[in-house]
């Protein structure tokens, strides 16, 4: 444990030493920060400056004056310091030494994100890497395998963003049947999501399915309808083109609930009752809005359909929220309940040389999104008692979302249920969706307003790799010729999509 001591330098400022060595000037540590911040050489391009374990942080008042336009963030090491993180814009707490490298990679981009990861420009507060050296050399291994995953994410979304925009050009085309919630949802919450943990709880579900709103999320319908377990809802939110493989089976007269960049085939958006579910920014707010659009339900955006799922019961019941199939870790053999839809165009690709136990532990070993996704449920500040994981194995916790047994469940359930019968209570009337008052009219009409929604802002969303490498090569002729062509060639598809 490390011996922080705060001592008067010989201006008055106070100082500080750790196991003896100054963190500070014993003479002016402002001016130390001053001359600090000055010979700092931060690069235009970049968003925030981001010190490493500033100690007292006089530097974060002389950064402010020299970058006004710049977040200043920290990094703290030392819990000693704590009280001075206001003076900046945000701060990421190291000090726990016992989470792992990924954990302190998964920090960063859940604070930063992928884009400004790569316009921070990190400097160490240079007493503190002598101070703290351990401390110092993981934060530095952890924003290198961060920067890492967050190549591998723009990559990721450079790929997936036009998919997006071009899901939203046809869901402002094709939708014909689009419905809003009538009311809150007054009953509990059961969302079921596709994890091996599911299969326990199978039927308990489908004998009390009648006392919850049950909101399936699109992987996990096939094995509901083979356990007698129908949807009041199915969300789906992914991009791309095995989403659609999930909704193959689902009845046309089951509501969906599906954001405008979510992938869904054409007969569904026009014979579904479909609940939009509107992101507050992106491209599809824009085309949507064009399109006169109002009405459904305003989401949240998340890297998982999970997450989306939660946030959406969150804001729109009053009852707790029970979640089945959410075991947010990699298993052995099968990652998810069965039947799967992906898993059965998968095995029709198994022969001799590629097995299923090959396919399989390939998946075991690709868990790394998972570890995001797992941080977000970890450190989200949702309300205590009112959020349950039910799964009998758990390999990991999700913070405030409380664990309970497949008995304890079922449990819960006989328990409501017999209370129900001896109140004589009916049985809830599922009637919470109304069809929309003024459906989408001439998505043409956008045609002309192409030029306004690709601006700047929304390239730089579609094409954020290549954007960054422009901001930081705006000399790169070659490469502003290749954008400009991309860009020409995604607003000719949505034309040749809005006109069909």
């Amino acid at each position: 444990m490390t011996l922080i001591e705060f001592i008067c330098a010989k201006n008055g400022e106070l100082t500080a030493k750790a196991d003896g060595l100054f963190l500070h000037s014993s003479y002016n540590p402002s001016k130390e920060s001053e001359r600090f911040a000055q010979n700092l050489k931060v690069e235009l391009p970049e968003e925030a400056v981001i010190i490493i374990e500033p100690g007292i942080s006089y530097v974060a008042e002389n950064l402010r004056e020299i970058y006004p336009a710049k977040k200043i963030g920290a990094i703290r090491l030392e819990k000693s310091f704590r009280e001075y993180d206001g003076l900046f814009d945000f701060v990421l707490d190291f000090c726990d030494d016992t989470r792992d490298d990924s954990e302190l990679q998964n920090l960063l981009l859940g604070k930063l994100g992928e884009q400004m990861i790569f316009s921070a420009h990190f400097a160490d507060w240079e007493p503190s890497k002598k101070a703290f050296a351990q401390g110092c050399a993981r934060t530095h291994a952890a924003i290198k395998g961060a920067m890492e995953k967050a190549r591998t994410i723009l990559v990721t979304r450079e790929y997936f963003e036009k998919k997006w925009l071009l899901n939203s050009a046809a869901f402002v085309k094709y939708l014909r049947n689009p419905v809003s919630l009538r009311k809150k949802i007054g009953m509990n919450v059961l969302i079921v999501a596709s994890g091996p943990s599911l299969h326990n709880a199978l039927g308990t579900i489908r004998e009390f399915q009648a006392d919850f709103f049950t909101i399936v999320l699109s992987s996990a319908l096939s094995a509901c309808k083979k356990n007698g377990i129908s949807a009041d809802l199915v969300m789906s939110t992914d991009g791309g083109f095995w989403a659609g493989e999930h909704l193959k089976h689902l009845d046309y007269s089951t509501v969906l609930a599906l954001s405008p960049e979510s992938f869904c085939a054409r007969n569904r958006l026009e014979r579904n009752p479909v609940l939009p579910l509107f992101y507050r920014d992106g491209l599809s707010k824009k085309l949507t809005s064009l399109c006169g659009f109002s009405g459904g339900v305003i989401a949240e955006r998340n890297g998982t359909v999970s997450g989306t799922a939660l946030e959406f019961a969150l804001k729109n019941s009053s009852g707790k929220i029970y979640f089945s199939g959410l075991d947010m870790a990699t298993a052995r053999g099968f990652q998810h309940e069965n039947p799967n839809e992906i898993e059965k165009n998968n095995e029709q690709k198994d022969d001799r040389l590629r097995t299923r136990s090959t396919r399989c532990l390939k998946s075991e070993l690709s868990g790394e999104s998972l570890g995001i996704y797992l941080q977000w449920f970890r450190h989200t500040d949702f309300e205590p008692g009112r959020i349950f994981r039910i799964i009998d194995s758990p390999r990991n916790s999700l913070g405030r979302i409380q664990d309970i047994t497949t008995a304890d469940f079922k449990s819960l359930c006989e328990k409501n249920h017999g209370q129900a019968i001896a109140g004589k209570k009916e049985p809830l009337q599922k009637d919470f969706f109304v069809r929309m008052k003024d459906a989408p009219q001439n998505p043409q009409r956008i045609t002309p307003h192409l030029d306004d929604i690709f601006d700047d802002d929304a390239v730089s969303q579609i094409f954020p790799l290549t954007s960054l490498s422009l901001r930081r090569n705006p000399g790169n002729n070659e490469l502003k010729e290749r954008l400009a062509a991309e860009v020409s060639h995604l607003r000719a598809k949505i034309k040749d999509i809005l006109n069909d």
